[in-house]
């Protein structure tokens, strides 16, 4: 459905966000075919007009989260109409979230979330399926929080996947920077959600991915050609490679994560840096080499 044509004959639709700052009973609600839930105020609605609606999307429920003072005030610095002259002390960090399902009660996320953390932290949903965390720090030799320790934990509990992005840890700054930040890390996170099967990433993990998707699938394929030459349709061996640099291009590492005996490893390693004439055992060898398979993932 293309929303954007509702909106013009419902000027009052909106998307739906647990932490709306609106009377949830006011607005009639529905879910599109992607899942997101989309409101329309009541009064712009006609008996027949919610009929119609209902014909070709599901009703839905809305459900609206209190938040802290702290959370209103990063609600309108990232999401509203927030000042730029607002200062915003660091050091402080962004961690995006993403949900496998929609069908879960929301608070209990927003609990678990936050009982990660041994200090508060401010919840913000960005849909229904994803927000963000800000986390702040009291000084700047304050040791962040293991979030690999913790989350599998938390998605058995919950009996629910949970994706998380970690950001860089940054410095007070004015509210346009930190509008700025924000937004750029969460283009990221979504990059990261897409393209990494990993519960927890960060910036280091989704980079080398991040800088190859910028260029278009005509040059990745030109650049990848001419790397990898004859070894870019020799699946097993880009699969044995990959796994040897992923191992810090620890041979004995690779092997035991491959099952492979580390002299077989060694002539496969061998063997591609004979075919591509890219010595991997290098640095800058590795890296482009790195840079080179990623250009066939994205």
């Amino acid at each position: 459905m293309n929303w954007e044509k509702v909106k013009e004959l419902y000027p009052s639709l909106i998307r739906w966000r647990p932490d709306m700052e609106l009377n949830m009973d006011d607005y009639t609600w529905f879910e599109g075919e992607k899942g997101q839930v989309f409101g329309i105020n009541k009064n712009e609605l006609t008996h027949h007009d919610e009929i119609l609606l209902a014909s070709v999307l599901k009703r839905a429920e809305a459900v609206k989260q209190e938040r802290t003072g702290r959370e209103k005030f990063w609600s309108q610095t990232l999401i509203g109409q927030g000042n730029e002259r607002t200062w915003v002390d660091g050091p402080f960090r962004f961690i995006f979230f993403s949900l496998n399902t929609r069908q879960i009660d929301v608070s209990l996320i927003d609990v678990g979330l936050k009982g990660i953390f041994p200090h508060e932290v401010s919840l913000l949903w960005l849909d229904q399926q994803s927000g963000v965390i800000v986390e702040e720090f009291e000084g700047e030799r304050e040791d962040a929080v293991h979030l690999h320790s913790v989350i599998e934990l938390l998605m058995s509990d919950l009996s629910v996947n949970i994706q998380l992005f970690v950001g860089e840890q940054l410095p007070g700054m004015n509210g346009t920077d930190v509008r700025k930040s924000f937004t750029w890390m969460k283009q990221t996170a979504e990059f990261a959600f897409q393209h990494s099967m990993e519960y927890v990433s960060a910036l280091a993990d989704v980079l080398p991915s991040l800088l190859v998707s910028k260029l278009g699938r005509e040059e990745r394929e030109q650049v990848a050609t001419l790397l990898l030459k004859e070894a870019k349709d020799d699946q097993e061996l880009l699969r044995t490679i990959q796994t040897y640099l992923e191992a810090n291009s620890n041979i004995t590492e690779a092997a035991k994560r491959m099952y492979m005996h580390r002299n077989s490893l060694q002539y496969r390693i061998d063997k591609f840096i004979d075919r591509t004439q890219m010595d991997i055992k290098t640095f800058q060898g590795a890296i482009v080499c790195y840079l080179a398979l990623k250009m066939l993932d994205v």
